[in-house]
């Protein structure tokens, strides 16, 4: 009897051993994002690109979309077979500096995680900034979360 539980215990500890080195390690995956200045010439579009949202993000998939919500002075024609345009609006409570951009497919889920964080100039106005991306274009079933921050350069 004692032979038996001993040979149990061996078995379940190599089945344990095994079963922990055939998963696979899990890397997140990053992806480059464009933007309307970069492909199309636009300027200041944190401020120039005007869209009815408050606190609020978007992905347009179209021309016809893109061109009924956006406003300003950035109007192109916007490859929307090879992208979408993930698009937003942020109230801050000081003035925007810089917008950074990371886009991934995270692990171990695999989600498609778009982060946008925003520099904050310390001791400002309020600010009511557009962010946007453009990011491959999204697959019918593919989801996207959108993680939204602001902070203040680091001293």
């Amino acid at each position: 009897m004692k032979n038996l539980k001993a040979y149990s215990l061996i078995i379940v500890l190599i089945i344990a051993v095994a079963a922990s080195s055939c998963k696979k390690e899990c890397e997140e995956i990053f992806y480059e994002v464009e933007s309307l200045e970069n492909l199309y010439g636009c300027s200041n579009t944190m401020r120039d690109i005007e869209i009815d949202l408050s606190d609020d993000a978007v992905i347009i998939s179209s021309q016809s979309s893109f061109d009924s919500m956006i406003d300003g002075t950035c109007k192109p024609t916007v490859d929307f077979g090879k992208y979408d345009l993930v698009i937003g609006k942020k109230s801050t409570p000081s003035q925007v500096d810089t917008i950074y951009y990371e886009y991934k497919r995270d692990c171990p889920d695999q989600d498609l995680v778009l982060s946008v964080e925003m520099i904050l100039v310390p001791g400002t106005a309020v600010d009511n900034v557009v962010f946007h991306s453009l990011i491959p274009k999204l697959g019918d079933e593919e989801t996207l979360l959108l993680n939204v921050i602001t902070t203040y350069p680091q001293k």
